[in-house]
């Protein structure tokens, strides 16, 4: 064996992994990518009280924040739970698709909100 085959060996194992990695982070940026483009598509078709599974069934997992209420803008008082749904290269890019829900678990403000 001589001393290049090891050499070659690791180059080619980092290489791989590398590779590996580009892949994975691509997929990720695919699929978020896609559920961005899914909640731009439907978030116009949430209305007032809708329930809080039915905002989820439709627009998915909130991808930027989901609890505590103001985490980006206020829209309304009483919000208890508050969905956002934000670009994936948020804050980066800040545009977020903001659901408001009282504590019946009800929509009662949503928002599209861009940073000026």
């Amino acid at each position: 064996m001589t001393r290049s085959q090891p050499a070659n060996r690791r180059r080619f194992l980092f290489g791989l992994v590398w590779i590996v990695l580009i892949l994975a982070l691509w997929q990720h940026e695919r699929s978020a990518f896609a559920h961005y483009a899914g909640v731009k598509d439907q978030f116009e078709t949430v209305a007032e009280g809708q329930s809080e599974a039915s905002v989820y069934s439709r627009l998915g997992k909130p991808s930027y924040h989901e609890g505590r209420c103001g985490t980006i803008a206020r829209i309304s008082t009483g919000c208890q739970v508050e969905f956002v749904y934000g670009h994936p290269f948020s804050p980066l890019t800040a545009d977020y698709f903001i659901v408001e829900f009282n504590g019946d678990h009800e929509v009662i403000a949503t928002r599209h909100w861009v940073s000026p």
